[in-house]
């Protein structure tokens, strides 16, 4: 009995270990090769929904002229930028509503110099999303929903922003879901190969959704691997001495 459970100890931390190459990211990379991802400036095209937060500034030679066609964080702090409502309308100074839902950010720059036409000469208008969002599931340190003020991000600089993946995290095998055109897309990608980089993934968009699904080596019971080392270590100890015990 005494050796099964000797058997049974040496097992689990055995069975316990995680091989050092399912740890490593981007494995066996050539240096001397260009990796260019297939979306890399498709960021250009993002498209502006309900819920998103526009930062919309109005520039020209006339400072005073257009005071009036900038929100006025000093009238009030709290408003920062111009929320997309349900109906896909922002309110903007002066003008009042302005449909953008639907469209890019160069089409929304388009429009807003067509309302202000009547008011400015050659404004300079710079549209920036403001809420850029990615939500991080599974097995990673912080898993949640993300904000950068960056219309683009990396899937690394999403994790990265979650805490990186876990221990018990697969890193071959890892599934981004994202809305297009009212469809669900899936992709499976593997973090530790050199292709992830020419992946139209690898640049993500609004609203993607990172799962990091766990292994089989993931502990049912506990989450910790020290509360696991910790059992082991008295379980050993309580084993040994009963050992010791009986051939005295």
């Amino acid at each position: 009995m005494i050796r099964n459970w000797i058997f049974f100890l040496i097992a689990f931390v055995l069975g316990s270990c995680i091989s050092q190459k399912d740890m490593i990211y981007v494995k066996n990379i050539d240096i001397n090769e260009k990796y260019i991802a297939k979306d890399l400036n498709k960021s250009k095209d993002l498209v502006i929904g309900t819920g998103d937060q526009l930062s919309i500034t109005v520039d020209g030679v006339d400072r005073e002229s257009i005071r009036p066609f900038n929100i006025q964080h000093d009238l009030n702090p709290s408003i920062r930028s111009y929320l997309v409502d349900s109906k896909g309308d922002i309110t903007f100074p002066v003008v009042g509503k302005i449909r953008v839902n639907g469209l890019t950010k160069a089409e929304i720059t388009k429009l807003v110099d067509e309302k202000l036409t009547p008011f400015l000469k050659n404004p300079t208008i710079t549209v920036q999303l403001e809420n850029f969002q990615v939500s991080v599931l599974g097995e990673v340190n912080r898993p949640g929903k993300y904000s950068t003020q960056n219309d683009r991000i990396t899937i690394f600089e999403a994790l990265s922003l979650a805490g990186d993946i876990t221990l018990y995290g697969k890193k071959r095998n890892v599934l981004v879901t994202r809305e297009l055109n009212g469809k669900i897309e899936f992709a499976r990608l593997d973090l530790t190969s050199p292709e992830i980089f020419k992946s139209e993934y690898y640049f993500l968009k609004q609203n993607d959704v990172i799962y990091i699904e766990p292994n089989r080596l993931k502990p049912v019971y506990s989450p910790n691997v020290q509360s696991q080392l910790s059992i082991v270590g008295i379980a050993t100890t309580l084993i040994t001495s009963i050992v010791l015990i009986i051939k005295k």
